[in-house]
């Protein structure tokens, strides 16, 4: 990879070093919510937008979906977070809302997240397991709502 790449991966690992000594509900909240919007605004906002003014959607979706992923660095990660990128950008196009991907966003890496913590501290990994699911569970039932709300021709308001 090139200089650009290195240089955001450093900035997300030093970024994530001052997350894990800082206080639970601060790196929950970057984690869970800051980062998931972030991330929404940018990739399935402002690049898959401008992506969809010069290609075709699906193109567009497979664009920014690459870029998300390589945003994660490892080979497994960006991977999986193509993919994801992939789901939440055709979300983006075929509903139009930017908050139906943001919802979906953060029930991904809440019940990722719930199910790391709760693994380590408190419950075993099987209780932590259940506990997650049923967490993500809930948060897609909630963005399944907002994807099958009828919008009209309403602007998106978040970009």
């Amino acid at each position: 990879s090139g200089a650009i790449s290195a240089t955001l991966l450093e900035s997300y690992a030093q970024s994530y070093d001052a997350l894990a000594g800082s206080s639970l509900v601060a790196e929950v909240l970057a984690v869970v919510l800051f980062a998931p919007l972030a991330e929404e605004l940018l990739f399935r906002g402002i690049i898959l937008k401008r992506l969809r003014s010069v290609l075709p959607a699906g193109f567009a979706i497979i664009m920014q979906a690459l870029l998300f992923g390589l945003l994660h660095g490892d080979m497994l990660w960006v991977i999986y977070a193509a993919l994801i990128g992939a789901i939440m950008g055709y979300i983006r196009v075929h509903n139009g809302s930017l908050r139906a991907t943001v919802i979906f966003h953060i029930a991904f890496i809440a019940s990722a997240y719930a199910f790391q913590l709760l693994s380590g501290l408190i419950w075993s990994s099987w209780h932590a397991f259940i506990f997650s699911l049923v967490l993500s569970g809930g948060l897609f039932l909630l963005a399944f709502a907002v994807l099958c709300k009828p919008r009209g021709n309403q602007v998106d308001r978040l970009v």
